[in-house]
């Protein structure tokens, strides 16, 4: 039987909001085992900036708040998820069809 086929595709800048899925935890995912320590560091690191400013975030305004209150909840372990495909929105994601795909 052949492996299943893997497409990686570049997160983007849009994303949709929410998410009734279990809370994210760093080990989740196909890459978990690999990424889960590093993904732990990221998750302190955004702790100790409170969620990150304007410079770390590359946001201003309304996408700011918005931007520090995602990555507040990611710390406080309370972030909902949805599958990627779900989240990611913008012109490759959008043009995508995931729901046309087999």
């Amino acid at each position: 039987m052949a492996a299943p086929l893997t497409i990686l595709l570049p997160p983007s800048e849009g994303k949709a909001a929410g998410g009734d899925g279990p809370p994210w935890a760093a080990g989740d995912g196909a890459f978990g085992g690999a990424l889960a320590a590093r993904r732990r560091e990221v998750v302190k690191a955004l702790g100790r900036a409170k969620g990150g400013d304007a410079t770390l975030l590359g946001v201003g305004g309304r996408h700011l708040e918005h931007s520090r209150l995602a990555n507040q909840a990611v710390v406080a372990g309370a972030a909902g998820t949805l599958p990627a495909w779900a989240r990611y929105t913008g012109v490759v994601h959008d043009h995508l069809g995931v729901a046309s795909l087999p």
